[in-house]
């Protein structure tokens, strides 16, 4: 690693610590793109004479744990996890890694969990982890709704660790009003880390989000699918086997820059062509639903049995394109590389007989679209009760309180906020039925007789007069206030949202 790389890592490490409050002020440089960062110290205050040997030896088992994944694993931006020891003249040596997650963060920042709570099980208790994103404690993030109030954001920020495989806090009596600064963390671990404990709410919650328990078996059912491709070109098939990753290369080619598959795909080519070739490589699913996109918006039938064929002349035409822009060499093969499944199987680590699941392209947009479908719901039944709420009592104490429950409301809770003044001020009232009437028929696209059969079916109570044409303009801005509902490639609302909105609605009825 020479002058520049380490000096380059020395700079991404400052990143490591969140800002203790909301009044610091920030000087640190982000990334571009949402980026890990994650730190192991060694603080001995016996011991410190031989941190640097303990360290090295520390990054020997971290390279030789994270070694499969960074070999074969189809990580989203390619490089994998980056290791290197910083060492500064004010301050102990430690162990700094990094990863390029940015469109990948659920997947690849849980892996990246168990792979170092993994590490901190065999580590001793002199041993402490830290980690973080560009964006923030994205642990704590996903335990906004069980962290208990002392820990909350910016409070919590900097006291959570991985220390002998358990997730520990630092306790808030050490600057109970903010996070708590690097050098007040360092001299606590060092002195004090008896006093760390643990949540067991968060524990729990963590664990479940990264399939922590049953990791790795857990994370590649849930996280990898396998893709059939036909190659004609065995310099690229030669490539694909001998560098799993380079596929991550060739997906990444075309989100950047696109491909016109009106040049690149040809199906005549591949009738009776005898040195067409038939591999699977595999790809996260986060890679999977960015291909199924890009095939559907491309105008190739998700079901065709030529797929193989299709996907294997879009990815020989990306990687050809690399080759062309020396981003990738097409070097003698030296062999092929198991790919991650193969690995971990070898190492024990994974049962002989598991075989990986193919590629559901229209699954995995259907699950797309179910994920976004149910956040519209959510967003709409806390929409309904929430201006309810605030137009009746007139007081805006309950979106304060909204707002200080979670920071994912945040939005929700400044529109209901910004609606509810709206119509104060022209002084309309909306009654609830008719504004969901409304949004169901016109943003949402259901026909009235859908809906009279929805009604039919036991979904009373939406019986009101259609709103009149000040109601309507109201609702018009309302709808493009909030962005409600959830849109197609095509700009309109999907059909599969109302019968699960209706049961919503109806789930909260007006008081």
């Amino acid at each position: 690693m020479d002058k520049e790389d380490l000096e380059e890592i020395d700079s991404a490490s400052k990143q490591l610590w969140i800002n203790e409050s909301d009044a610091y002020i920030d000087v640190v440089k982000r990334p571009d793109e949402t980026t890990l960062f994650f730190g192991i110290f060694y603080l001995d205050k016996w011991r410190d004479h031989d941190v640097k040997q303990k360290l090295e030896m520390t990054r020997a088992q971290l390279t030789e744990l994270i070694g499969i994944w960074n070999r074969s694993y189809p990580w989203g931006n390619f490089e994998g996890i980056e290791v290197g020891i910083i060492e500064n003249s004010d301050e102990k040596p430690f162990l700094f890694g990094s990863l390029c997650v940015e469109r990948h963060q659920e997947a690849e920042e849980r892996l990246v969990v168990c792979l170092l709570q993994k590490l901190s099980e065999q580590l001793d208790s002199s041993f402490f982890i830290k980690t973080c994103t560009s964006e923030g404690e994205f642990l704590l993030m996903e335990c906004h709704d069980v962290l208990p109030s002392e820990y909350q954001y910016p409070m919590g920020n900097n006291r959570l660790w991985i220390h002998q495989g358990k997730f520990k806090f630092i306790p808030s009596d050490l600057a109970p009003r903010r996070g708590v600064r690097k050098q007040e963390a360092l001299r606590f671990l060092t002195n004090e880390y008896f006093k760390l404990s643990e949540n067991p709410s968060v524990t729990e919650r963590i664990k479940k989000v990264t399939g922590l328990a049953y990791f790795p078996d857990s994370y590649v059912v849930d996280n990898l699918a396998s893709l059939p491709l036909c190659l004609t070109d065995k310099a690229l098939e030669s490539k694909l086997r001998e560098n799993p990753k380079a596929i991550s290369l060739a997906l990444n080619n075309i989100y950047m820059n696109g491909q016109d598959t009106k040049e690149t795909v040809d199906i005549s080519k591949l009738a009776g062509n005898e040195s067409t070739v038939e591999f699977k490589v595999l790809i996260s699913k986060a890679q999977e639903k960015f291909l199924a996109g890009f095939l559907r918006d491309s105008g190739i039938d998700l079901n065709s049995a030529r797929l193989p064929s299709i996907t294997g002349q879009i990815i020989a035409a990306s990687l050809q394109d690399l080759v062309r822009n020396d981003e990738l060499t097409l070097d003698s093969p030296s062999g092929s590389t198991p790919d991650i499944l193969s690995s971990l199987k070898a190492k024990g680590l994974l049962n002989e007989n598991y075989v990986t699941s193919g590629v559901d392209f229209v699954g995995a947009l259907r699950r797309d679209d179910e994920i976004t479908n149910e956040d519209a719901i959510s967003r709409m039944q806390r929409l309904f009760s929430n201006i309810r709420m605030d137009m009746e009592s007139g007081n805006a104490q309950e979106t304060d309180e909204a707002d200080n429950s979670s920071d994912d409301d945040d939005d929700d809770n400044l529109a209901n906020t910004e609606a509810m003044n709206y119509f104060r001020d022209q002084n309309v009232d909306i009654d609830e039925d008719d504004f969901f009437e409304y949004f169901v028929t016109e943003a949402l696209k259901l026909k009235q007789s859908d809906l009279e059969e929805l009604r039919q079916k036991g979904n009373p109570g939406i019986n009101s007069s259609p709103p009149n044409q000040e109601e309507r303009e109201m609702l018009q801005e309302l709808e493009s206030l909030f962005g409600l509902g959830t849109k197609t490639d095509s700009g309109k609302f999907s059909d599969s949202v109302p019968a699960d909105l209706l049961e919503a609605r109806n789930s909260d009825p007006p008081a």
